[in-house]
């Protein structure tokens, strides 16, 4: 069992960790249990106690917040994640994480010093940001127990921040109307059209080649996706999604559009002659270069600036319309989660299955239908009659 001694408001676990080989005397180390409160600091060494049962010997070592975010990222984050991932995450910690909490011995992060962590960044950003700062936190920690540099993951004992679900702005037909009509003279006519019609993303589009696309099933081959890495370009890996998507249907329409961007691109080949590239992409420059999907997501927002529309919708919004035009439309559920390429029906319809408008009245009317309008005269009661 393990005793308990307090320095420094926080208490300490002295625990047995083997016997000396020479000496066979039991050898002890003193672990930080990261807590003010005894009852608190009793958990934490059960658990420690627990993990030295199972042959896994905590780390006494002082290192930071600071310091084990740094190692995460280089041995665990980089070498498993996306690149975006990692970018992503390495913003996050050194923006809001390490301001906070780096300077904090590993061990001795405590869930109340997350809770006010947590309460802070609401003060200055979305809920939604500090639900992601909570799950970046959350996993670091977990690779921290695994490591035996820590116990327990704290942020088990933090509620994660509540994020109430803000539906995604979903364009009207007539707004689909408009993009379309403004991009008639726009080499990229067909990429949005595409967007709408399958509900692909931007990384994924433009990492679309001709030999995905089978004109006989009409369906588009969807396994990689392209996207900037620092100092490497526009790099090809695989889709976001977890269910790999084997193949995604396209509409007749689409077909006729991608017709003739092909006939304008073999056009464009022809102009650029041996300077063109040639990858096989669908979508490219004029030279065959490999488009950004940033550039792509600034294209838009060049056109929405245009079209007048607010700074809220962004090319992504195309992937929510595609997919609301479809269950609006009657869509089955399980052909737009495949399309989409979600785990399960059930995130399909919790992301993208809030109704519009035209969807309630329409589901009013077709109850009307159901229910059937009869005739009827209700009768007057006796005390209505009297005046009450």
């Amino acid at each position: 069992m393990a005793s308990l001694r307090k320095r420094r408001k926080v208490w300490f676990a002295r625990l047995s960790v083997g016997r000396d080989p020479v000496t066979g005397r039991y050898v002890y180390k003193e672990f930080s249990t990261g807590q003010t409160s005894r009852r608190e600091a009793e958990k934490v060494a059960a658990e420690l106690d627990a993990s030295l049962v199972r042959g896994i010997v905590p780390s006494t070592e002082r290192t930071t917040v600071e310091e084990f975010m740094a190692k995460w990222l280089a041995d665990y984050v980089r070498p498993n994640l996306d690149q975006s991932t990692a970018i992503s995450y390495e913003g996050e910690i050194r923006l809001h994480i390490v301001p906070l909490l780096g300077g904090i011995p590993l061990r001795d992060l405590r869930p109340e010093q997350l809770a006010r962590f947590y309460a802070a960044k609401t003060e200055s950003l979305a809920q939604s940001h500090v639900l992601y700062l909570h799950r970046i936190i959350h996993k670091a920690l977990n690779t921290a127990m695994r490591w035996s540099l820590v116990p327990r993951n704290v942020a088990d004992a933090v509620d994660a921040p509540r994020v109430r679900r803000e539906e995604r702005p979903v364009l009207t037909e007539e707004q689909v109307g408009r993009l379309l009509d403004a991009l008639r003279d726009d080499r990229l006519y067909s990429l949005y059209f595409l967007a709408l019609d399958t509900g692909l993303r931007e990384g994924e589009l433009v990492a679309r080649r001709w030999t995905d696309l089978d004109e006989s099933s009409r369906t588009l081959l969807v396994r990689t996706k392209f996207e900037r890495e620092t100092g490497a370009g526009i790099i090809e890996g695989p889709t976001k999604a977890r269910r790999p998507r084997s193949s995604v249907p396209v509409s007749e329409h689409a077909l006729r559009v991608l017709r003739t961007h092909a006939g304008h691109q073999a056009e464009e080949k022809g102009r650029a002659g041996t300077a063109y590239h040639d990858d096989g992409l669908i979508w490219c420059w004029e030279d065959g270069a490999r488009y950004d999907p940033n550039w792509i997501s600034g294209h838009f927002r060049r056109l929405r600036k245009r079209l007048g529309w607010p700074d809220v919708i962004h090319f992504h919004d195309l992937r929510h319309t595609s997919a609301t035009m479809a269950i609006a439309k009657g869509e089955p559920l399980k052909v737009t989660q495949e399309r989409l390429g979600h785990a399960s029906p059930a995130t399909t319809l919790a992301m993208y299955g809030h109704a519009t408008p035209e969807m309630h009245g329409e589901a009013a009317d077709r109850r009307g239908g159901l229910l059937g309008a009869r005739d009827f005269a209700p009768k007057t009661s006796r005390r209505h009659r009297q005046g009450g």
